[in-house]
């Protein structure tokens, strides 16, 4: 049987690797150090990819890679080093100038191996607009330092604008831990690249051809488990809060293509655009799931088997059941003023959007236990509304989450819970209660009806509240002027789950409406 070897190079050649980033230069370049003002360098993002140089560094003993825990975007989490590419710089030269700059360590390109190349989108960035993003193609490396730079980087500390920690963290934690899915792909294709040595070495070596094939077929399965094996493109949703990933993958077809950013839009006459942004998509079968088609059954993924519930015999159980499964709910934060002044502020997730024209909203309020009536007793804020027929709602974000929160404590009715939360009161406009400066979005609304929400015994249990929005206010910075729609991503809003669980929207998909006439 024929063997099939590998070239051996000397010491002073590349090594061969599954990877490669060749260069080719083309006449004379000369490399010029410009900087650019935040400004002009914010423009250059907008118009262009940049390309970096990033690198993982890898312990003597070749179990941990050196990360920092970032504090800023784009990638505000546990990271790898590295940085741009200067035009002119081969990969491994900018990777060996990006690793004296962090580690203050002198390391020769030719000890950078390559370890593969990648596309990585962010949303976020450093320089204004902020939420405009940036995209780099990055060559990510591996540089094994010998013990005497191991000693060293334990004594460094990446730039403390940008980092808050550093460690060297077990290679197995990232594959296995809460990592970016883009880090743990590295560091999986740097164990790639290590099963590579080891066939490339057992080939050079003549080993037999038993041991050879084994570990070309520990390679090629390994390979192939990647986290993104088999996916061009993997969207990725990162929950700052808690720094938690959620990810899906694609395969890259027009689907996966911001076909509207591809090629520019035709001329027309005054008022062509506004009339093709009007147009529904011709996509006969809108689908999430791939391969889904009209008539097709979706089968969730579990026995289909139910327990049957009757509200009338589960007591209290009622309650935990309910609201732990008609998930997620928005919640409204309610602002109101009692006939003597004293203002209200508390949070309602029985809240919905009723109407659009006349912008109507609805929210309910459940009765207080206790006190001198058998069926209990008003809260603040539906008391206050039925003495000036009057109130704000406030859509809830990530940012002030915690001052909304506070405010739907057991206060007494002469509480000001705009004081006791920390929220800024600021006047409305056509009603008297205040509005929330935090608050993103702030609806003036006036009563527009009350419903009274009876048990089986004729028990007052709830009162619905109907209200119609006369005025709306809204922060520039969360509003598409050119759609006049909220973004998601910049509202951050909050939603209830059960218990005393939250949650916050991502991971948002577009799903347009199938044609009518299609069926």
């Amino acid at each position: 049987r024929a063997r099939i070897r590998f070239p051996c190079f000397p010491p002073d050649r590349t090594p061969l690797t599954m990877f490669r980033t060749a260069q080719f230069i083309t006449g004379k370049f000369a490399t010029k150090k410009v900087f650019l003002e935040d400004k002009t360098y914010g423009l250059a993002l907008d118009a262009l990819t940049k390309a970096c140089s990033d690198i993982l560094v890898v312990s003597p003993k070749g179990d941990k890679v050196l990360l920092g825990k970032r504090k800023v975007h784009p990638q505000p989490d546990w990271w790898l080093i590295g940085g741009r590419s200067r035009p002119g710089q081969s990969p491994q030269i900018a990777a060996s100038a990006n690793v004296n700059r962090e580690l203050k360590i002198n390391a020769a390109p030719s000890r950078f191996e390559v370890v593969g190349n990648y596309n990585l989108v962010w949303q976020f960035r450093q320089q204004e607009p902020k939420s405009n993003g940036t995209a780099d193609i990055s060559t990510v490396h591996a540089l094994t330092l010998t013990e005497e730079e191991f000693k060293v980087s334990q004594q460094s500390m990446f730039e403390k604008a940008e980092y808050e920690e550093v460690k060297w963290t077990p290679i197995t934690t990232v594959l296995e831990g809460d990592f970016s899915p883009a880090l743990k792909q590295f560091v999986h294709d740097l164990c790639s690249l290590r099963k590579f040595r080891s066939l490339e070495k057992a080939t050079n070596e003549s080993q037999s051809d038993k041991d050879i094939a084994a570990l070309a077929r520990d390679l090629i399965k390994w390979h192939g488990s990647a986290p993104s094996s088999g996916s061009a493109v993997t969207h990725v949703d990162f929950d700052e809060a808690t720094r938690k990933y959620t990810s899906r993958h694609a395969k890259l077809d027009p689907d996966d293509v911001d076909a509207s950013a591809a090629k520019p839009a035709a001329a027309g006459p005054p008022g062509e655009d506004a009339k093709q942004k009007k147009k529904k998509s011709k996509q006969p079968h809108p689908a999430h799931h791939a391969g889904w088609e009209p008539g097709k059954k979706q089968r969730p993924p579990h026995d289909t088997k139910c327990v049957t519930l009757d509200p009338l015999k589960m007591g209290s159980e009622a309650y935990r059941f309910f609201i732990s499964a008609v998930v997620p709910r928005p919640i409204a934060l309610v602002s109101s003023m009692s006939a003597k002044n004293v203002p209200n502020l508390a949070p309602y997730s029985y809240f919905g959007a009723m109407n659009h024209n006349p912008p109507t909203i609805c929210f309910s309020t459940c009765r207080n236990r206790g006190g001198n009536e058998v069926d209990g007793y008003d809260k603040d804020t539906l008391r206050n509304i039925k003495e000036t027929k009057q109130f704000v709602v406030h859509i809830i974000s990530n940012w002030y989450v915690d001052v909304a929160n506070h405010s739907c404590g057991n206060f007494l009715y002469e509480d000001d819970e705009f004081k006791l939360s920390g929220a800024t009161p600021v006047r409305s406009e056509k009603v008297k209660p205040f509005r929330v400066e935090e608050a993103a979005v702030q609806m003036e609304c006036e009563l527009e009806a009350l419903h009274e929400i009876k048990d089986e015994t004729g028990m007052v249990k709830a009162t619905m509240v109907i209200g119609r929005v006369v005025l709306f206010h809204v922060h520039e910075a969360v509003l598409d002027k050119e759609s006049t729609t909220v973004v998601p991503d910049k509202l951050q809003p909050i939603s209830r789950m059960g218990g005393n669980t939250y949650a916050q929207t991502s991971g948002c998909f577009d799903l347009p409406r199938p044609d009518r006439s299609l069926k």
